[in-house]
């Protein structure tokens, strides 16, 4: 039996040196975006061949899995870009008119680009201020109601509306739904001055993070993306020393609060304790060791 990562070999023959040189080879190609396949792609890869071996192995049609002690290279494939409203607005001006309500969308409501892009009217309610995902239409199969922000909602006004139930988001050369939008992306990102290394799945994350940022409850950023795990979650939740210190004031404001509503609080804490008190609440004891 071969894989599709080691051609026709046996795969009773393979071992962890074969995996090693698949990595090397991979290593040395090239994506769509010009690049080496990242760490974490050729982890899911090796997974993808334990697995199948593993269940050759539990038919019987191998004896064991002769890469099973085969490790995982591990490194952290983590962004942590995030878009700020200044740079954004950047973006959105620098962009293509058609592209402009797709970014809005995206960096309002933190949908998934392939949850945009095959939106039809027929979820749509402006009245109610909310899309209605139905489960087939999101990635984790579950259904979701997305609420708009004001800017949203103007943008949606705007778009042409010729099919009750036809894309929301249509491209005019083609009358159907845009299917790729990577290289208008890239382009507004160049006319706008920002890193053009930029995603825009990073929208998605600035979504997540900026909420979080401005209050929203944490397991209510998580109901309005619609992750589901708090593991997937914390990779788009970027935490920066700016946070810690802005909740170290937060904290203090607080217990400034709190002071300032029960004053005698202060007073209790600055008076000293009798030491016949200090001894019963010590068992006698009141020396240092």
């Amino acid at each position: 039996m071969g894989t599709p990562c080691t051609g026709l070999r046996p795969s009773l023959k393979l071992n962890v040196g074969d995996v090693d040189a698949f990595r090397t080879k991979r290593f040395a190609e090239k994506t769509r975006l010009g690049r080496a396949p990242a760490p974490a792609t050729l982890d899911k890869e090796v997974e993808l061949l334990k697995r199948m071996l593993n269940y050759a192995e539990r038919c019987g049609k191998i004896d064991r899995n002769p890469i099973a002690k085969a490790s995982l290279l591990r490194r952290s494939n983590v962004r942590r870009s995030v878009i700020d409203e200044e740079a954004f607005a950047r973006l959105l001006a620098a962009a293509d008119e058609p592209l402009r309500p797709i970014l809005l969308v995206a960096y309002d409501t933190g949908m998934r680009k392939a949850e945009i892009l095959n939106l039809r009217w027929s979820a749509v309610d402006l009245q109610a201020r909310t899309f209605r995902l139905y489960a087939e239409d999101t990635k984790t199969e579950e259904a979701r109601t997305i609420y708009l922000t004001e800017r949203v909602l103007g943008a949606l006004r705007a778009l042409p509306r010729a099919i009750a139930d036809g894309p929301v988001f249509m491209n005019p050369s083609t009358g159907e739904a845009w299917k790729e939008i990577r290289f208008m992306f890239r382009r507004a990102l160049r006319r706008a001055g920002l890193p053009t290394d930029l995603w825009f799945h990073d929208l998605r994350r600035s979504f997540v993070t900026n909420a979080r940022r401005r209050g929203v409850a944490e397991s209510v950023v998580m109901r309005l993306s619609g992750h589901k795990t708090r593991a997937v979650f914390d990779r788009y939740n970027v935490v920066e020393d700016a946070d810690v210190r802005r909740a170290v004031l937060l904290i203090e404001a607080g217990t400034a609060a709190e002071r300032s509503v029960s004053p005698e609080m202060d007073t209790l804490r600055s008076e000293p304790r009798p030491e016949n008190e200090k001894a019963a609440k010590t068992g006698g004891f009141s020396g240092t060791s």
